[in-house]
């Protein structure tokens, strides 16, 4: 049986930086799959609190406009 680097032509460098790039993938594959829903949670929370802001505003300038009048 033949080893890889005589039966295909390569050279070991070219198995190192195979190997490296697979594994930068698989890492940058886990930091998505790990910060999107994250990011999705957090939009969320903060779209929520900005909705209780606007309402308790609104409020307040009801309040004011009443007074006026």
């Amino acid at each position: 049986m033949k080893d890889k680097l005589v039966k295909y032509h390569h050279k070991a460098i070219y198995y190192r930086i195979k190997k490296t790039l697979v594994a930068l993938s698989f890492l940058i594959g886990a930091a998505v799959v790990f910060t999107v829903p994250v990011s999705i949670i957090l939009s969320m929370n903060n779209s929520s609190s900005r909705a209780e802001n606007d309402s308790s505003t609104s409020q307040v300038s009801d309040l004011s406009i009443t007074s006026l009048e």
